[in-house]
């Protein structure tokens, strides 16, 4: 019997060549971008609202410009196609996109899958971050599909190319600052509350779509020539004013549902006293009504957030100030988390509001210098009112903020009716009745409320008195939660 031969198991085996490299790379999204962006990007991207937004635009500018393209008269087209590739793209950006981000941290909250997000180590600033940007990334998407039209509209003439260009990307930073405040609010506990407010406030934003696009589109252009230095301060106020807006909307969503051990108030008060320093400066250099309007427009809406404040947090929290020694304690008081410490800091934006006010005083006209007096104190005394309340009627209630936004709600709408009935049946009964409503009077002119027997010096004391009361009022009730000295604060019950 013959032996097996063996020369086959002494061969080399033949080597295994190596894979060619791919000609093409990879689709997919680099591993350098936030896992969050790529994840809400994917989603967006695949849903049938942003498709039929994007291909409905589209089909309707190229039928719009077809159309327009066999016109006689291209003087008066050019202009024209400008302010309706305006409306549409206004209609899309501060809109429609800016209402998808309602729902977007309540689904994560809903599906329950919140939790998941934050084990997989991303803090809640990310995660809002990631959703802000995916959508954001999406509008830039349809401003960068718009470029080819306004090269279109250049042919027809009678375009400031350089102008309009900057009134889109203007345009996209403001659908950032309405796309900031939808995703923010959609972390509220309250359903009622995060669909009502970004909803209302959208809603007065399309109202304002057709003025915007046709009737102070003209205006718009010619102040973003950059003719007067005014000008040029005004809009880089009013640019840095949209971008820390943005970054403070997104911080509202991240501290409704961050963790205990997460200190977001800090860094945010310090860059919202920067901002409001900044913007009053620049502002003021043209207008200082415009300026003064705005800077306790946004006062509002900085209470919202620094009375609604969760005073429940880990004393680790305050261990930062008190290695400062003296001067950290004492700056505990206005940097630490919680409405206590809120209160407090909204009185140094109060400050820094009324500094602005009464060093630029002497150029508003005269009627008009003795009327705004009473307003400040009673927009201060607005801002802390529905705080006091809450303080008194929903200690207790785990979220801050729906109890805040539905007290702020009712003295506005206590205010519009007592509007309602002196312009119907010329009642004062409302008025009279909730004279101690803040809001009341900033509605009623002072030729009104010397009807209802308040003197323009009367109305004056009654604003300083409401806005002290009320100050004073709710520091009291939170007065536990700032002692002892440097933040060692009690647990909220």
């Amino acid at each position: 019997m013959s032996e097996p031969s063996t020369t086959s198991a002494l061969e080399p085996e033949p080597a295994i060549k190596a894979p060619k490299k791919a000609l093409s790379k990879t689709s997919d999204f680099s591993d350098r971008i936030s896992p969050m962006l790529v994840k809400e990007l994917r989603q967006g991207l695949r849903t049938n609202i942003f498709t039929i937004v994007f291909l409905s635009l589209h089909i309707l500018l190229c039928l719009i410009l077809m159309g327009a393209s066999g016109a006689s008269n291209f003087t008066q087209t050019g202009p024209f196609i400008s302010k309706i590739l305006f409306f549409f793209f206004t209609l899309v950006t501060l809109f429609i996109q800016p209402l998808r981000g309602m729902n977007a941290v309540s689904s994560e909250l809903k599906g329950e899958t919140i939790d998941v997000l934050k084990i997989s180590g991303m803090t809640t600033g990310r995660i809002l971050w990631g959703k802000w940007a995916a959508l954001m990334s999406q509008s830039s998407l349809i401003l960068v599909t718009l470029l080819p039209y306004l090269f279109f509209r250049y042919f027809f003439g009678d375009m400031q190319l350089f102008s309009e260009i900057i009134l889109y990307s203007s345009m996209l930073l403001a659908s950032g600052l309405l796309t900031a405040m939808t995703v923010g609010f959609s972390g509220v506990t309250s359903v009622i509350i995060r669909s009502l407010v970004p909803l209302l406030l959208l809603i007065i934003v399309f109202l304002s779509l057709f003025t915007l696009s046709f009737r102070v589109f003209d205006h718009l252009i010619d102040f973003l020539s950059f003719q007067t230095r005014d000008n040029l301060l005004v809009y880089t106020g009013l640019v840095f004013l949209t971008l820390c807006g943005t970054y403070y909307f997104i911080e509202i969503g991240a501290s409704a549902i961050r963790g205990l051990s997460e200190n977001r108030a800090t860094k945010k008060r310090i860059l919202m006293l920067f901002t409001f320093i900044v913007t009053g400066f620049t502002l003021s250099q043209s207008s200082i009504q415009f300026a003064t309007f705005t800077l306790f427009f946004m006062l509002l809406i900085a209470a919202c957030d620094l009375f609604t404040e969760s005073a429940l947090f880990p004393k680790s929290l305050l261990a930062p100030f008190q290695r400062k020694g003296f001067i950290g304690k004492f700056l505990a008081y206005f940097l630490a988390p919680g409405y206590a410490t809120g209160t407090l800091f909204y009185l140094v934006l109060v400050g820094v509001v009324c500094s602005f006010f009464f060093s630029f005083r002497n150029e508003m006209p005269s009627h008009m210098r003795d009327e705004s007096l009473p307003i400040i104190f009673l927009f201060i005394a607005t801002g802390i009112f529905p705080a006091f309340l809450s303080r008194i009627f929903r200690r207790n209630h785990p979220d801050h903020m729906s109890s805040y936004i539905m007290f702020m709600l009712i003295s506005w709408g206590i205010s519009i009716a007592s509007i309602l009935m002196i312009e119907i049946s010329s009642s004062y009964l409302i008025a009279t009745l909730f004279c101690w409503v803040p809001s009341n009077f900033i509605m009623i002119d002072d030729r009104e409320t010397q009807k209802m027997g308040f003197s323009s010096d009367a109305r004056l004391i009654f604003s300083i008195a409401l806005a002290f009361l009320f100050s004073i009022g709710h520091l009291l009730l939170c007065f536990k939660k700032l002692f002892p000295l440097g933040g060692d604060f009690l647990k909220e019950k």
